[in-house]
C-alpha cells in the first residue's frame, strides 16, 4: 500500500505543481522527458497563464501590463508618496516580530512575517493594486505571502549562495515582489532579472526539454529540485541580453 499511495501521490504532481525531477520518479524519468513530458507540462502551464492574463489585463494600468509583458517586471520609483514610506519604514524597523532563518553558503536569510503589529506595511502588501499586479504576473488571482526579509552576507566562507545563480523557480509563471526600505549597491548582491525570460520562446522551450533529460542526476541540488540555474554565458544563446540589477 505505501508503494501505491507513492506512485499515486507522484502521477498526481505530474498534473499539478510538482517540480522536483529528483524527488518525483515520473517528472524525473529520463525515457519520459525524451518523450517531451516537461516540454509539454511547460507549454500547457504557458499556454493557462496566457489565457488567464488575458481575462486579468483589464484590472491594471496598461503600462503595467506593458512593462510585464514586454520586460517580466515592473519598476516602481518611488513606490510611494515618500511621507508614506518614511511612516512605513520607520513602522517596520521599530517593531520586534518573530522571525526565522535559513543558511545558504556565506548568506543568511531571516524572514519575519507581517503581523498586525505593522499594519501600514500590511495595507501596503495587500493594497487592490499590488495584487492585481502580483496576479496577473502570476496567472492567478489569491492573496501574497508577505515576510521582512533580512539578507546577511558574510565574506566567502563556505560554498557559495545558489541563490547568486542565474535560475528559473519553477517551470510555471510566478510573481515576486520587493519594497526595498534601503538604497541597494552593486556590492549588497542586488535582486538580478533577465529582462524577457519570462517568455516562452523556441529557444527556451529547446533549453527546458535538454535541462530535462538530465535533470534528474544533476549535480547541483536546486536544478535537480526543479529550479534550474543557467550560466551567464547561455543566455545570449537563448535569445537574452544582460541581466539587469535592481
Amino acid at each position: 500500500m505505501p508503494n501505491l499511495v507513492s506512485s499515486f501521490g507522484s502521477l498526481l504532481g505530474v498534473i499539478g505543481a510538482d517540480k522536483s525531477f529528483r524527488q518525483n520518479p515520473i517528472l524525473g524519468n529520463p525515457r519520459l522527458n525524451g518523450m517531451g513530458l516537461h516540454r509539454r507540462r511547460v507549454q500547457i502551464a504557458a499556454a493557462l497563464t496566457k489565457s488567464r492574463r488575458a481575462r486579468l489585463a483589464g484590472t491594471l494600468p496598461t503600462d503595467h501590463a506593458a512593462d510585464l509583458d514586454r520586460e517580466g517586471f515592473v519598476y516602481r520609483y518611488p513606490a510611494m508618496p515618500e511621507a508614506q514610506f518614511l511612516a512605513l519604514r520607520s513602522e517596520l524597523l521599530r517593531t520586534p516580530l518573530p522571525s526565522r532563518e535559513m543558511r545558504q553558503g556565506p548568506t543568511t536569510t531571516r524572514m519575519a512575517p507581517l503581523t498586525r503589529k505593522v499594519p501600514l506595511a500590511r495595507k501596503f502588501a495587500n493594497s487592490d493594486d499590488i495584487r492585481r499586479l502580483m496576479g496577473y504576473a502570476s496567472g492567478r488571482s489569491g492573496t501574497p505571502v508577505v515576510f521582512l526579509q533580512t539578507l546577511i552576507a558574510k565574506a566567502a566562507e563556505a560554498e557559495p549562495d545558489p541563490q547568486t545563480a542565474m535560475h528559473s523557480d519553477t517551470f510555471h509563471s510566478t510573481a515576486k515582489m520587493w519594497l526595498f526600505l534601503e538604497d541597494v549597491g552593486e556590492e549588497d548582491g542586488p535582486f538580478v532579472f533577465v529582462p524577457g525570460s519570462h517568455r516562452l520562446t523556441p529557444a527556451r522551450l529547446e533549453w527546458e526539454y535538454t535541462q530535462s533529460l538530465t535533470a534528474q542526476g544533476d549535480p547541483r541540488l536546486h536544478h535537480s529540485l526543479g529550479s534550474f540555474r543557467v550560466d551567464e554565458s547561455d543566455l545570449p544563446a537563448l535569445g537574452y541580453g544582460q541581466p539587469r540589477s535592481f
